[in-house]
């Protein structure tokens, strides 16, 4: 499996890094979302309602475990 992990940080009106959306190849995986704080971070994964086209359900663990830490750094970063 060629898997290639990619981060998109967001922010939001009022905060900066809130949000880090988590690709793989190119599809959307999770979404990591510091709104209640870096303590009470949480991860959104894709309801029913995303197009398939866009989204992939199916990632290895290590390239995901990775992928959340660098998230969480990256946003944590000032």
């Amino acid at each position: 499996m060629d898997e290639s992990f990619s981060l998109m940080i967001a922010s939001d009106d009022e905060h900066d890094r809130v949000f880090a959306e988590i690709y793989c190849s190119g599809l959307f995986v999770a979404l990591i979302s510091q709104e209640q704080g870096p303590e009470s971070a949480m991860i959104e994964l894709p309801d029913p309602g995303f197009a398939e086209t866009h989204i992939i359900r199916k990632v290895s663990l290590q390239g995901f475990q990775e992928a959340i830490e660098k998230a969480k750094a990256e946003l944590n970063q000032k």
